[in-house]
């Protein structure tokens, strides 16, 4: 049984974000929080995460009258948990919680603004109990930082606050603290969850990529260890590298800044920095930009040739792969699995090069294969294509208008 996780810095962002969002009345903007919420606090996919999310802002909706009916509330909250508890791993009562639920919004209703928030602290120590299982202390400390993002919010509110991008940088912090509790008694912190390598958000991948070509590990480890030359080797992916600290004799702190594509037009900018080396049979990497995780290249010998397998763990930060990956997950990964085998191919090629005795037999390797088109490069060939039926249909419509209104110098002839 796959154990919960959650990244409880995720998840406070997003739920900060969200009560931002809901007081900015950027509705938009809090329909892609919430569905990315639920998406990623108990991996539920879409399209359900939609539904969830409809759920919860049919609920708030339900409950903002002050004579509203509790029953309507509690079926909404249910139907949400119900989603929750089937794609979480989670097992607790979805009647409970959303009972629960209610309990939170009619305390929070009722003592804002009062200085006794007992009341309310018990609320959300059962709820956090209830709902994730831990604990009693566990869920009071945590219930206590909610109760305190709760209370900021509230100053925010009701116009008491005398900074307040500094009170809605302090509310994350303590949602951090609470969902960071909570997933540290769960054994499922960032780190916790990188490790296990299952992928608990959208954005989240978890590629193993296995190679075999002729040669040594020797062989292989000195082509992959050379950064700077990647764009030669392996260009259909690496457009541009740059070796910003060359770190110790065996790379060891070596930081990296790159420019890749795969097959897909958009191009992506990230850098890594080696962490372990175990030359010549591989080595650790850490990444950050528009990827943030960790690789891990391991080679072993078999007989003439070299297995190589490449363990890519990552979150896509860049907004395109970020946003998108609910959706287009699958075609991301694919253009993933493109990329490498590019490069197991391209390998095969430079080991070949590597090995020949001589400049003729050298020429004879034929070259790697190169990258696909950028964006911006089928931008010119595209943009035609695209304003010339345009440019024709304005211009008909110009006309038709000239037409009707005699407008000067719009006039055909």
């Amino acid at each position: 049984m796959k154990t919960f996780q959650f990244s409880p810095d995720r998840v406070a962002y997003l739920e900060a974000a969200g009560w931002r969002a809901y007081y900015d009345r950027d509705w938009p903007k809090l329909l892609r929080l919430l569905v990315t919420l639920c998406q990623e606090q108990f991996h539920i996919p879409f399209p359900f995460s939609l539904l969830a999310a409809y759920y919860v802002t049919r609920a708030a909706a339900a409950w903002a009258p002050v004579d509203h009916d509790e029953e309507k509330v509690k079926v909404y909250y249910t139907k949400f948990y119900q989603l929750a508890r089937r794609y979480s791993n989670l097992t607790f009562d979805p009647d409970r919680v959303a009972e629960l639920e209610l309990q939170y919004n009619d305390v929070h209703r009722r003592l804002s603004g009062q200085p006794d928030k007992t009341e309310f602290v018990e609320t959300m120590t059962a709820l956090h109990r209830a709902l994730f299982g831990v604990a009693e202390d566990i869920a009071r400390d945590s219930a206590r930082l909610r109760v305190s993002a709760n209370n900021t919010v509230d100053r925010i509110t009701s116009k008491q606050s005398t900074d307040v991008e500094g009170d809605w940088a302090a509310l994350e912090v303590d949602l951090r603290g609470c969902y960071g509790l909570i997933a540290a008694h769960l054994g499922s912190g960032t780190e916790a969850a990188w490790n296990s390598g299952v992928p608990f958000a959208a954005n989240d991948y978890h590629f193993v990529t296995r190679w075999r070509v002729r040669g040594t590990v020797e062989e292989a480890s000195a082509v992959l260890s050379r950064a700077d030359d990647l764009p030669r080797w392996w260009p259909a992916v690496y457009l541009n590298v740059e070796v910003l600290v060359p770190g110790d004799e065996a790379g060891v702190g070596r930081e990296v800044a790159l420019y890749t594509k795969g097959w897909l037009p958009y191009t992506l900018r990230w850098q890594f920095r080696t962490t372990e080396s175990r030359y010549p049979h591989g080595f650790a990497l850490e990444a950050n930009g528009d990827f943030v995780g960790r690789g891990e290249w391991t080679l072993e010998q078999d007989g003439p040739y070299v297995n190589l397998t490449y363990d890519w763990r990552i979150r896509a930060e860049n907004p395109l792969l970020r946003n998108l990956s609910a959706l287009l997950k699958p075609i991301f990964a694919a253009n993933h699995y493109w990329a490498m085998a590019k490069g197991e191919e391209s390998l095969r090629l430079e080991l070949q090069r590597r090995r020949a005795a001589s400049e003729e037999e050298r020429k004879l390797v034929p070259p790697p294969p190169g990258p696909t088109p950028t964006a911006e490069q089928l931008l010119p060939l595209v943009a035609p294509l695209v304003t010339v039926p345009v440019a024709y249909v304005l211009a008909r419509r110009l006309r038709r208008v000239a037409n009707r209104r005699g407008t000067p110098g719009l006039r055909p002839g």
